[in-house]
């Protein structure tokens, strides 16, 4: 296409040349008949004042022949000497002031170029095509900027890479955690060891798959092997205890799930590798990839009463998020929240109500990335007394 364009260019120059060409051929002929029929005159004139002899006639025929003659030896000699020069010296200024533009072009273009090829990203999507190229220059580009080479590699590699590794994101998630105690016909055990949690989670996101996992873990090896495999969306560690079995709904149970207006159907299943799976699928949703879909998913779990913590990270590239994390119906004393979020922004952090709180509030605006969150950190009623007599001070 753009070989055409050049192609289309150049043969509108070409004409437009030799038109300019023809026009002056044309001055240049008219002229060259004018002098010479003037000078024809002159010889005609000259020739019919010699057979006339001395009359009055044949003076005025000659004083008109030496009017034709000056006229066309001034013409001749204006053509050919002071309007050629002419010519050539005005051709030499307009292409000097034509080579000046020239130069202030080449000049701009040499400026405007590298910046465009180094900032403007359809450009850099044309001409570097690959990924690697584009991961060459964010290293250079660190490097450059942070002066040390090898921090610049652990940090894109570190960090960057991995969230590039991700092509599905979140926004808009909003995260409700209800702790409670367990119901009194629970055993006495799992009464004291276990909170009942729900936990309710909102978010949009372009569908990416049309298959969803939620697992329940029971070592740190378990979660390293799925925590970069896109079907995992909810992986939640509970310890396997005689009431809790490895498949029991009562540590792991998917309340709702629904993608849009989408029932999912769940599958349950325990992988090779000890792990407790829910499944879920729907085919209708292979014709919903890369469209903009609301997720809404709630389930119940437990969580450790006495390890006195809950972790809530991101598993995604997030944009905006929510947490609210209640403890009314508990017989938890005080919450303290840390956050975690890698960030630009810091997040709001606060309790509700004023006077004896019992519900923390996060809310972040902007990007996080994964690994990234917020923790809760918990102190049963009861224990401050038992925090006093370690010498520890209460809050």
């Amino acid at each position: 296409m753009m070989k055409k364009n050049e192609q289309n260019i150049s043969d509108v120059e070409e004409r437009k040349n030799w038109i300019i060409a023809a026009l002056h051929l044309i001055i240049n002929i008219k002229l060259g008949w004018l002098l010479t029929v003037l000078f024809l005159i002159s010889i005609i004139l000259y020739s019919a004042s010699y057979f006339l002899a001395q009359s009055f006639i044949s003076q005025l025929l000659r004083l008109f022949a030496d009017a034709c003659l000056s006229s066309s030896i001034i013409g001749f000699g204006y053509e050919w000497l002071i309007r050629k020069q002419s010519n050539e010296a005005l051709s030499m200024q307009i292409k000097e002031r034509l080579s000046d533009q020239q130069i202030l072009y080449l000049k701009g273009l040499e400026d405007v170029i590298p910046r465009t090829l180094l900032l403007n990203p359809d450009v850099q999507k044309v001409l570097l095509v690959t990924h690697e190229k584009i991961d060459e220059i964010m290293r250079g580009a660190l490097s450059a900027r942070l002066g040390d080479k090898e921090m610049a590699a652990s940090l894109y590699d570190g960090i960057l890479k991995e969230t590039l590794h991700y092509n599905e994101y979140f926004s808009d998630v909003k995260y409700d955690i209800i702790l409670c105690n367990p119901d009194l016909s629970e055993p006495e055990e799992m009464r004291k060891e276990f909170f009942d949690v729900t936990i309710n989670i909102r978010y949009r996101t372009k569908l990416k798959n049309h298959r969803f996992i939620f697992t329940r873990i029971v070592n740190n090896d378990q979660f390293n092997k799925r925590v970069s495999n896109p079907d995992y969306i909810f992986m939640f560690r509970v310890r396997e205890t005689p009431f809790l079995p490895r498949d029991s709904d009562k540590a792991l149970k998917i309340v709702d799930f629904k993608i849009d207006d989408y029932d999912m159907i769940p599958k349950n299943r325990i992988n090779p590798d000890g792990a407790y799976e829910i499944v879920f699928e729907n085919p209708e949703l292979i014709n919903h990839l890369d469209k903009d879909v609301n997720v809404f998913y709630s389930i119940q779990t437990k969580l450790t009463r006495l390890g006195h913590v809950f972790f809530n990270n991101a598993i995604r590239p997030t944009r905006n998020v929510t947490i609210s994390f209640e403890w009314a119906q508990t017989d938890i004393e005080m919450v303290r929240v840390y956050d975690f979020f890698i960030s630009a922004n810091r997040p709001r952090i606060y309790q509700t109500p004023q006077i004896n709180p019992h519900c923390a509030i996060v809310e972040l605006n902007g990007w996080t990335f994964p690994k990234g969150g917020a923790v809760f950190v918990w102190r049963l009623k009861g224990e401050s007394n038992l925090l006093d007599k370690n010498g520890n001070q209460n809050e």
